[in-house]
């Protein structure tokens, strides 16, 4: 958003009462949304196509690494059972 200002859905974040302008990308795997970046400018038209852009490729980046931490974590979690079935036989 160039101009919160003339945004009827606009809601104005108390902490941040300086701004003007607003850009927010979610963070999506496939199609679950699991977080928002979310940048915030005090002046007018401070942020445009290309700060959105950016922010989209940053989205994309953190939301494959978060996907690429969960399939670690699930790796490492069969790995421990594999082991303990192992074990037990």
């Amino acid at each position: 958003m160039p101009d919160v200002s003339i945004e009827v859905d606009w809601l104005p974040n108390q902490l941040l009462p300086e701004t003007n302008a607003e850009v927010a990308v979610p963070i999506a795997i496939g199609d679950q949304v699991i977080g928002v970046l979310d940048v915030q400018q005090d002046e007018i038209d401070g942020l445009d196509q290309a700060d959105a852009d950016l922010l989209r490729s940053i989205a994309n980046r953190v939301a494959v690494a978060i996907q690429n931490e969960r399939a670690y974590r699930e790796a490492q979690a069969q790995a421990r059972r594999e082991t303990l079935i192992a074990d037990i036989g």
